[in-house]
């Protein structure tokens, strides 16, 4: 407690506050209508103060004012509204050619298959792609994101909503009797304050600034959302070049193996030949040296389709294990794909929509700058109940209050406040031209795709035919060195182009399925993305824990 009277504390304390607050007693009085406690008042003057505070607005005017203020705060919406971007040179008007035809696949503009891998007509790929869209560690974190985009959207949007602050606190100050202290007892006193209330403010939204940020998080949201469909579609394609990388070793393990039978026979005859006399040691070892060589081919195909089975296992989210994979059926190429216009890319490239999603938001963060420039209106109020007398804490002649609205206009800065929004003009020129660019790569790759399967196609026949001549030079090349009119060497170079053409052409058909997965993905294949379910009950579940 203060070690000078009560009475004289109070009057010390009136005597600064009245001082301090000299310059807006006018403005107070006006507002709230009160009476000025800075003079002594005659009862004529009281019943003038009353009558007064009947006649003016005060509360009712503020409460009146108010959705007035929140008219103009929606109305009002500074910098560029955001308008489709003309990427008609991007994309073109159409392909560079109409659409060929492969050997075995043909192309039209109708819009591509949705779940394209159910095309290769496998059971096994259907089901790997269902539990990659499941458990992938990829997409997963990919859903977290957007989990993070509607978080940071909702937080942006309580901007435009007041906020209340509730506190209290107990101070024990003292002040020196030689010392200087304008905030707190006088010297050589000492005092308990006791306080109590809250604060709230709101800033009025005028010129749009919080509307544009708010309307940047949500093509923020937007863009996380086809983030996710692009990792989708990406690891799909991924998935599926990995399983044709298995089913392709397994095929060619099965030649080598054939192969290998085909040169043990060869060898066997030969040793036969060498026991009777009819064939040199030289024939036994040249035979046997191709036996070898054939035979090596095998651990390094076995480790490859290890490393391509472990592919798989990661993008399950599996550790790698042995024979996690079933039977596969010989995959087919479709007979009929559709690749749609140009055009069509720019809603089914997941990539292309993310662009131009994060190209909205940029234009929209162009508004949230400009408005900085505008003047700023909030409302702020506070009641406290501060005493130095605990058992009167609560009562009305402890109360401590504030009511009223705040203008801030910045008049200089030194340019800082344009400069923000010419580069938030930079950046959204930068969105424009990375989404342009990468338009014109899908372009690009879809173009290069269909040139890819339609040659590729046509070199698979070329090699089969080759195949079809190299089984029928081994054919003849045995019976002719059989009867003794071919040498060894002709049986050996024979089967030798017979094991190369053969692996030449399984590459080829891997090749040719590669480039229609690489064809699908380039069109944004994957378009009913599996998965869309987990992401719309991981953000409502998300949203209800809050």
């Amino acid at each position: 407690m203060w070690k000078t009277s009560k009475k004289s504390v109070q009057d010390y304390r009136r005597m600064r506050l009245h001082k301090c607050l000299a310059p807006w007693k006018k403005l107070l009085v006006g507002l709230n209508g009160l009476p000025s406690p800075c003079r002594k008042r005659t009862a004529l003057q009281v019943g003038e103060e009353r009558q007064m505070r009947k006649n003016r607005p005060g509360w009712s005017m503020l409460l009146m004012l108010l959705p007035v203020l929140l008219f103009v705060g929606g109305c009002s919406v500074v910098g560029p509204d955001y308008q489709t971007p003309d990427l008609t040179k991007a994309h073109g008007a159409g392909w560079l050619g109409q659409p060929g035809a492969g050997e075995r696949t043909s192309f039209s503009m109708d819009a591509p298959v949705a779940r394209w891998w159910e095309q290769f007509d496998d059971p096994e790929l259907t089901r790997l792609v269902g539990e990659v869209v499941e458990a992938n560690l990829d997409l997963s974190k990919a859903r977290e994101r957007i989990v993070e985009a509607g978080l940071r959207r909702r937080l942006t949007g309580a901007d435009r909503m007041p906020y209340v602050n509730l506190d209290g606190k107990i101070v024990q100050a003292g002040t020196g009797e030689k010392a200087v202290n304008r905030e707190g007892p006088s010297p050589g006193e000492e005092a308990t304050l006791f306080s109590a209330g809250g604060f709230s403010g709101w800033e009025l939204d005028l010129w749009g600034r919080v509307a544009r940020l708010v309307e940047a998080a949500n093509r923020s949201y937007e863009a996380e959302l086809e983030t996710y469909r692009y990792v989708s579609v990406s690891l799909t394609a991924e998935l599926v070049l990995a399983y044709i990388d298995v089913r392709t070793l397994e095929e060619r393990l099965g030649a080598l193996e054939k192969n290998i039978e085909l040169l043990t026979k060869s060898l066997e005859l030969v040793e036969l030949r060498y026991r009777t006399g009819t064939s040199t040691e030289l024939e036994v070892k040249q035979i046997r040296r191709q036996l070898n060589q054939t035979r090596a081919l095998g651990p390094e195909l076995r480790r490859a389709r290890s490393v391509a089975a472990n592919t798989i296992a990661i993008l399950r989210g599996q550790v790698p294990a042995e024979n996690h994979l079933a039977e596969g059926t010989h995959m087919h190429v479709p007979e009929m794909m559709g690749i749609g216009l140009p055009v069509d890319l720019l809603t089914r490239r997941a990539d292309v929509r993310r662009l131009e999603r994060q190209y909205a938001a940029a234009v929209a963060m162009i508004g949230s700058a400009k408005a900085d420039k505008y003047p700023r209106l909030s409302i702020t109020g506070s009641i406290y109940f501060q005493t130095d007398d605990l058992g009167i804490l609560f009562q009305p002649e402890s109360i401590v209050y504030s009511l009223g609205p705040r203008l801030s206009f910045p008049l200089f800065d030194a340019g800082k406040l344009q400069t923000k929004v010419e580069i938030r003009g930079s950046q959204a020129e930068q969105a424009r031209l990375e989404l342009e660019k990468t338009l014109l790569t899908a372009v690009g790759e879809v173009e290069n795709s269909v040139v890819g399967i339609v040659h590729n196609q046509e070199r698979v026949g070329f090699l089969g035919a080759a195949l079809e001549n190299a089984i029928r030079s081994v054919r003849l090349a045995d019976q002719l060195y059989r009867i003794g009119l071919g040498s060894l060497f002709e049986l050996i170079d024979a089967q030798r182009e017979q094991i190369k053409v053969q692996d030449e052409l399984i590459l080829a058909k891997q090749f040719e399925l590669g480039e229609i997965v690489r064809l699908y993905r380039a069109l944004g294949g994957g378009w009913d993305v599996p998965g869309r379910k987990i992401v719309k009950k991981r953000t409502q579940g998300e949203e209800r824990n809050e």
